[in-house]
């Protein structure tokens, strides 16, 4: 019988190897960008279904902060999805001015607290099996277009003000991808009350 680690492997394996599989069908008959196209929309809603899944979990649905439960989740589908990686987490903030519409010299400043996790891979699985594939050469362009949108909607899942910043990247000869989701939480400046 096959260990729980066997099992992963196997899983891990399979899913791998029909993401690229299928991939190779649609390019056969209709060329690497249909492919990509196609793919796009595959991950426009495959990380839907994970986030979905992952905030139904018990020990995860009773987190009751959305981004204290998206930190937990991403790590979850990032071990999941067999990535190496280090994760932190910060806080910054940064003053706001806003302007009142009506009178051009009313200013209010409000202080933004964004809340930043830093992802930080050190090995991406799907870059080691486009090397092992000996299509290298396509995967800064896959790594491009799919890495930006799956992760997007992933943390869109848990709070659609949870915004993503894709840096570095393996896939463009860093050592490492870098990974940052910012939420912006907005608190209001100083209230003016009406002299009397």
């Amino acid at each position: 019988m096959l260990n729980s680690k066997q099992i992963k492997e196997y899983i891990q394996n399979s899913y791998a190897k029909v993401d690229g599989l299928w991939f190779l069908k649609i390019e056969e008959q209709f060329g690497f960008e249909k492919a990509l196209d196609i793919d796009l929309e595959v991950w426009k809603v495959m990380p839907k279904i994970q986030a979905r899944y992952l905030k139904s979990v018990p020990g995860i649905k009773e987190i009751a902060d959305s981004f204290d439960m998206f930190f937990e989740c991403l790590k979850i589908k990032m071990k999941l999805d067999n990535f190496k990686i280090k994760v932190s987490r910060s806080k910054q903030n940064t003053k706001n001015k806003t302007k009142d519409s009506k009178k051009s010299a009313n200013h209010s400043s409000a202080l933004e607290e964004n809340s930043v996790i830093t992802v930080t891979v050190n090995n991406c699985p799907w870059h080691t099996l486009m090397i092992k594939s000996k299509r290298e050469n396509l995967s800064e362009k896959i790594g491009s277009v799919i890495c930006r949108n799956e992760y997007s909607i992933f943390a869109s899942e848990f709070d659609k003000n949870i915004k993503f910043g894709l840096g570095e990247r393996i896939c463009k000869g860093s050592a490492c991808c870098k990974f940052i989701f910012t939420k912006i939480s907005t608190f209001p400046g100083p209230i003016m009350l009406p002299k009397v």
